[in-house]
């Protein structure tokens, strides 16, 4: 029986993207950029997703809202009188959809109307979608969800080329919160900003939150900003889960070799444990054809032959932590001794 608690669940979501055929003879290449993820995100929590740049985060945040349509597996969404799948409704059915689902875009230039004033962007999913504000009432919706999100009121007839890249990314998230969602994706929706808006910005999604009973999948390669505003944190690489827990319990204890390279890669200006002894990865993430098993074994520093052979499959390691490792139950400490202890040879 589903947890009443669950908001959407996804089961062995893949997306796979055509690759240019090598040869007429041969079947054509696809990239993997997601490979079976399998996680539930609770109702009114926020779920940090990070890994390196082209591990799949934003294309996981798109399928599941169904820009991308899915290769496989399902996304149910429970969030209404009864359970959706999303990767089976209909274009119609799901535009009706989209204001419960929303998403804040990493690139705010692209992803603006030039030709529409910030009050039109901000108050057209609004109209769109029929929530009985018309005239003076939408005006003053509009004026106050800019005001929320740092937003002045001369900005409202203004156009997106007239703002810094900063102030477009706070209009994109005027944009989705106009609507009330009940799930939003934020793709690197901080990482336009400065650090003191940084600030405001998170606060602000975090005000909301409680306030709106809000869930986001938090999409971001600063792990500082991820540990700060997240529940629960899932490690994705190339296209996998590879561990997923308590925001705290990952920086404190990670058990994947690669969680540990990235809390380790956290800059530190109190000379503690995080930023100290930074362990650096070999080579670059393969981007053609995955290794068989692990697909982190090539740059690993604990690889062996058994990581080489058949998909991995997660092992508990604590109340709601679970890595996909043979050597998950290593302590965090041992792992970073062998990590040094290689990169001495």
């Amino acid at each position: 029986m589903q947890d009443t608690q669950t908001l959407l669940s996804i089961t062995r979501l893949k997306k796979h993207f055509p690759l240019p055929r090598t040869s007429l003879f041969r079947p054509r290449p696809y990239l993997r950029a997601v490979d079976g993820v399998t996680l539930d995100i609770k109702k009114g929590e926020t779920l940090g997703l990070v890994g390196e740049s082209g591990s799949g985060k934003s294309t996981l945040g798109r399928t599941v809202l169904q820009l991308y349509s899915a290769t496989e597996g399902s996304v149910r969404y429970f969030g209404r009188e009864r359970e959706i799948e999303l990767t089976k409704v209909k274009p119609k059915d799901l535009r009706a959809l989209r204001k419960d689902l929303q998403i804040i875009f990493q690139d705010p230039y692209s992803s603006l109307n030039p030709r529409m004033t910030v009050g039109q962007i901000i108050g057209e999913g609004v109209f769109t979608h029929k929530l009985s504000l018309k005239g003076d009432a939408l005006r003053e919706y509009v004026l106050s969800v800019m005001k929320d999100c740092g937003l002045q009121e001369y900005a409202l007839h203004r156009y997106p080329h007239q703002f810094s890249g900063g102030q477009r990314q706070r209009i994109c998230i005027a944009r989705a919160l106009a609507l009330k969602p009940k799930f939003v994706v934020c793709d690197e929706c901080v990482s336009a900003l400065d650090v003191s808006i940084q600030s405001q910005i998170l606060n602000l999604l975090s005000d909301l939150k409680e306030k709106e009973g809000l869930t986001y999948l938090f999409i971001s390669h600063d792990l500082s900003v991820v540990r700060h505003i997240s529940d629960r944190i899932a490690v994705l690489y190339l296209g996998k889960i590879v561990e997923i827990g308590e925001a705290e319990e990952v920086f404190s204890s990670p058990r994947h070799p690669y969680t540990v390279a990235l809390v380790s890669a956290i800059p530190s200006i109190e000379g503690g444990k995080e930023g100290k002894d930074r362990i650096f990865l070999p080579n670059n993430p393969p981007s053609g054809a995955l290794p068989s098993g692990c697909p982190f074994h090539p740059r690993c520093f604990m690889a062996q032959e058994c990581c080489k052979k058949g998909e991995v499959p997660m092992e508990k390691v604590g109340e709601g932590h679970f890595v996909a490792c043979h050597f998950a139950r290593i302590p965090t400490k041992e792992k970073e001794d062998i990590a040094k202890k290689r990169k001495d040879i």
